[in-house]
């Protein structure tokens, strides 16, 4: 009955001690389970921040990504105006265009009425021309009066002389004989007169000639200066025409502008959109990451009673 006793003693030693070499085997299992667990719990929390400095860098990018936006709207505004602009361009180019047109109606119309003036003065010219002829043509023909006149005194005086001879018998001869020279020296006072007033009229009508052919000539000069104003017309409205087609080719590139800042204000929401929902999928992994921070410290505190339990079980 004693060898019993002590063989069941031996036999209680071995199980303590088997049971003191599992319970030294599950500490270190436990002890190993806790340090991978604050290595993994270590490492969460490493990932947490970095997490959140990728959400702060996204935050950043979001912010920058709201002044692009705005920076856009504001080159879309500036285009706006630029098309208006050419649009308000394109209305005063028109005022200019209709104002060089009636413009240039006018002067047309003083054109045509300066070329009739200048006819009318070439008509005058000729007219004057004409009256100097005739004037010059009563000038002989009172040349050939006074001849006439000189030739009727030499007769008048031979006459008288021939009464002188013929005594009594020609004393009425004589008289008039002294009529007919003083009618021709009436005659010549006269024709004297007449060429007073003829070279008079002669000198006025080359004054008036000459004030004639200066106004032509001045006329001339204005037609010719009119129809360089209409070719300085022709050439604004022509350069006119030619801004038009620059006007055209700004408004439509600031048309094309503003749809080409349309569609990158769409993809800048489509990329806000895409931020949002990446920050949305960042704040969950964050909360997973809390919650998991969590079961590690549940799991960190079961572990550690499991070695106090297992020192009671030993002491037992």
């Amino acid at each position: 009955m004693f060898g019993k006793k002590k063989k069941d003693a031996e036999e209680t030693v071995v199980v303590q001690k088997d049971i003191q070499q599992e319970l030294h085997s599950v500490e270190y299992i436990v002890q190993s389970i806790r340090e991978y667990q604050k290595t993994l719990a270590d490492n969460e929390v490493a990932s947490l921040h970095e997490l959140k400095k990728v959400q702060d860098s996204f935050e950043e990018a979001i912010q920058s990504n709201d002044e692009l936006k705005g920076k856009i709207e504001d080159f879309g505004s500036v285009f706006d105006q630029m098309s208006a602009s050419a649009d308000e361009f394109a209305g005063v180019k028109n005022d200019i265009i209709s104002s060089i047109e009636d413009a240039q109606g006018k002067m047309e119309t003083l054109k045509s009425s300066s070329a009739r003036v200048q006819q009318q003065f070439k008509d005058m010219e000729q007219i004057f021309v004409e009256f100097k002829d005739s004037v010059e043509k009563i000038d002989d023909s009172m040349k050939q009066i006074v001849k006439i006149a000189n030739q009727t005194n030499i007769l008048a005086l031979n006459a008288s002389i021939e009464a002188a001879r013929a005594g009594e018998q020609g004393r009425g001869f004589a008289v008039v004989a002294g009529e007919v020279n003083n009618l021709a020296e009436q005659i010549k006072r006269l024709v004297e007169e007449v060429n007073g007033y003829l070279k008079s009229a002669s000198d006025g009508t080359d004054e008036l000639n000459r004030s004639i052919q200066n106004s032509q000539k001045a006329m001339e000069t204005s037609v010719n200066e009119v129809e360089d104003a209409c070719d300085t017309f022709n050439g604004i409205i022509e350069t006119t025409r030619g801004v038009e087609k620059v006007q055209q080719g700004i408004s439509k590139a600031s048309k094309d502008a503003e749809g080409e800042i349309s569609r990158i204000g769409e993809s800048i929401s489509d990329v806000e959109r895409s931020y949002d929902e990446l920050m949305l999928h960042i704040t969950h992994v964050s909360e997973y990451g809390t919650g998991k921070s969590v079961m590690f410290e549940n799991v960190d505190n079961m572990l550690s009673q499991i070695v106090p339990i297992l020192k009671e079980q030993e002491k037992s």
